[in-house]
């Protein structure tokens, strides 16, 4: 397939996908406004402390998929149909044996922290065990049906995974709208509901694939050489994302300890609203993961090197163009869509997890790049090494007495480090130019951020604090920064391919 074919290919992938995250960030955040009024600040708190619990044993999914994505994405490539089925044996194997260990670790894990660690109320536990065991089980469930969501990406199906995503996002809203009338303890039945929905979308991707894809069909096939591969390879990721759910958990713990379930749940605001906008920049990377796969694969280095050049600066520009008006209008924004209960401190929460989630998408194109050449071993000691600084961090800061959103900040300084950490890994690999690097991706990125939140700074000031003005304001800053991004962050080739699908889809 010609560049330009498989440029038109990631275009299209990423249109079904970017569909898929508006409709289910629209969901996401009408849903979290209900679920916080129908919570209560504390129930809010518990649920985010103890299904974090659960959740920090996620990393395990994102290792698995993306060991099963790169391995799958290798044979399409080198067009062995055999050695998908392999592939897939191993990795069904691999997923059970996964599940089953979360179940039996987390158990084990969870309940010691929850009877000795946590700061929850007592009144609350019973329904807090309920909260913990529920998402304990989902956690498994998906850990099983990541397998199927592996093969849809692998194929670049992403018609049917968008569509995944939609039902997921359907049945989110119906579960939360039938929150509001539920017969018993609210915080039981949003657990146990969410645990139900999970088991409904994930058997979806998993019959689709047995239908369409051979490599699907075949027997669980044992096959020691590729078990290696795949086994050193999910290991290092896993400790990688292993570390990411750590260090994330570990700050969730120490604002319980120190602050309270009150900070937890201003934290889990400002979680809503990374997921929010930072999984939405992260379906580009999920469009041209496959394709990273198989140009590093065929040896086309050149089109590798401006995949993750040109990912880095559209993620960023499409993160901050949503992430300015939030910024500049985050108090009422909180208030218009949580109302007035809000915790104090959950504005700087949400402005400071804005700041990460705009460093942290620089460093996904870096990660997938690392991860297309399968030598993850370097990139994931520098990335450890680097994320875990930031828990002794906070936690000295705490005791000397600083505010909780301080984990916020110094998690945002230290992701920063990671990213170059990730740089320097990958540039070894393929012999990155940082000079390149800078200029490509830093310098339009530096330059369109600092004239677009200056211009935008004083232009907020005219307006009040209403809707049409959080309207305005959101509408002049999009405007404000794609011209920017139009005329300084591409460059000719890629002004040239837009304005050449506008004018295909134009003459549909």
């Amino acid at each position: 397939m010609t560049s330009q074919g498989r440029s038109d290919r990631i275009a299209t992938n990423t249109v079904f996908l970017v569909v898929r995250m508006l409709l289910w960030m629209g969901v996401m955040l009408y849903s979290s406004r209900l679920i916080f009024k129908a919570l209560g600040p504390v129930d809010y708190g518990i649920y985010n402390i103890v299904g974090g619990i659960a959740l920090t044993f996620v990393f395990l999914s994102s290792s698995l998929a993306t060991a099963t994505q790169r391995y799958l994405a290798y044979e399409i490539g080198q067009r062995n149909i055999e050695g998908l089925k392999r592939i897939y044996g191993v990795s069904l194997i691999i997923h059970i044996a996964l599940a089953l260990a979360v179940i039996v670790i987390g158990e084990c894990v969870g309940l010691y922290l929850m009877y000795h660690k946590l700061n929850i109320p007592a009144e609350r536990f019973d329904a807090a065990l309920w909260v913990f065991h529920s998402t304990i089980l989902s956690l498994s469930v998906m850990l099983l049906g990541s397998i199927y969501d592996s093969v849809l990406i692998a194929r670049e199906n992403m018609r049917v995974y968008a569509y995944a995503g939609i039902l997921d996002a359907l049945l989110k809203l119906v579960l939360v709208m039938l929150l509001s009338v539920a017969p018993y303890d609210k915080l039981i039945f949003y657990a146990v509901g969410s645990l139900v929905l999970v088991i409904v979308v994930k058997c979806v991707p998993a019959i689709i694939c047995f239908r369409s894809y051979p490599e699907c069909r075949g027997a669980i096939r044992w096959d020691r050489e590729r078990f290696t591969q795949m086994y050193r390879f999910i290991g290092w990721n896993g400790v990688e994302a292993g570390t990411y759910a750590v260090w994330n958990y570990g700050l969730d713990y120490l604002l319980n300890i120190f602050f309270g379930t009150i900070v937890n749940a201003a934290r889990g605001i400002a979680a809503q609203i990374n997921s929010a906008v930072g999984n939405f920049s992260v379906q580009f990377f999920t469009a041209l993961r496959s394709q990273l796969v198989q140009s590093y694969t065929t040896g086309d280095i050149d089109y590798y090197k401006r995949l993750i050049y040109g990912s880095s600066r559209y993620s960023y520009f499409l993160t901050w163009a949503l992430s300015l008006p939030l910024m500049l209008r985050m108090d009422y924004v909180l208030e218009l869509w949580l109302g007035s209960e809000v915790p104090s401190e959950a504005a700087d929460y949400a402005r400071w997890i804005l700041a990460f989630c705009l460093i942290n998408v620089l460093g996904i194109p870096l990660w997938n790049g690392v991860q297309a050449t399968g030598n993850v071993r370097r990139c994931v000691l520098i990335g450890t090494t680097i994320s875990l600084m930031v828990l002794p961090i906070v936690y000295f800061g705490f005791e000397l007495g600083l505010a909780s959103v301080f984990a916020l900040q110094a998690a945002t300084l230290v992701r920063l480090v990671y990213v170059w950490g990730n740089f320097y890994a990958l540039r070894r690999e393929v012999l990155l130019s940082a000079r390149e690097y800078l200029r490509r991706v830093w310098v339009p990125i530096l330059g369109i951020t600092s004239v677009s939140a200056l211009m935008m700074y004083y232009v907020d000031q005219i307006f009040d604090q209403t809707f049409l003005a959080l309207c305005a304001v959101s509408a002049i800053s999009f405007l404000l920064i794609g011209l920017l991004v139009w005329f300084l962050g591409l460059n000719e080739y890629e002004r040239t391919f837009i304005l050449k699908r506008i004018s295909k889809l134009i003459g549909r």
